[in-house]
């Protein structure tokens, strides 16, 4: 079996670059999963695009989510 497609919303919280206070960004994306990923290994890649997107080193996980992106066969 090949790879497939999940789609993630997370939700990190952060110190504010300037310093001063915390924010909060929600973001969403898709991975490709792998035969041998882990839920665990797609959590860890979703933290890690945020914060590079972010352009933060370190932030707390309130919220996260994965799911098959595909939503199944449509009728003909």
């Amino acid at each position: 079996m090949g790879s497939r497609e999940y789609h993630y919303v997370i939700t990190v919280q952060y110190q504010n670059p300037d310093g001063y206070g915390v924010m909060a960004s929600t973001r969403s994306g898709v991975v490709e999963v792998e035969p041998g990923d882990t839920r665990e290994s797609v959590f860890d890649e979703a933290v890690q695009r945020v914060r590079r997107e972010l352009g933060v080193d370190a932030s707390v996980t309130l919220f996260f989510d994965l799911g098959p992106n595909e939503l199944g066969a449509q009728d003909g």
